[in-house]
């Protein structure tokens, strides 16, 4: 079974308060996605994948999970993407947490995977 594009919700917490957000319904406690979760999602969807593949990580803000959590991500994609498949990362972002560090990550990763 081909999964794709993938939506995955990292993190429902969010650093704003916006009156629109579906979140705001919710109770938004601040619970990252474990890294056993993120290992095994990455792994069953390059498994069940034949060509190219779409993450788009959201959230609340999926950028509260951590550069350390898309560090990780990085490198579950590189270590059981097929040598063919391409991974492609999508963020889904208020954008008001990146930094300089992010801004490093994102020219450095490009989030995309040859």
């Amino acid at each position: 079974m081909e999964i794709n594009p993938v939506l995955k919700v990292v993190d429902k917490g969010c650093n704003l308060d916006c009156n629109y957000c579906f979140y705001n319904k919710q109770n938004r406690e601040k619970k990252i996605m474990s890294l056993e979760v993120l290992e095994i999602v990455i792994k069953e969807v390059c498994e069940h994948n034949k060509g190219d593949i779409i993450f788009i990580w959201h959230g609340g803000e999926p950028l509260l999970a951590g550069l350390e959590f898309y560090e990780k991500v990085i490198v579950l994609q590189q270590r059981f993407k097929k040598p063919y498949q391409k991974v492609f990362n999508g963020l889904v972002t208020n954008a008001t947490l990146i930094d300089k560090k992010w801004a490093v990550f994102f020219e450095r990763t490009s989030l995309v995977l040859e």
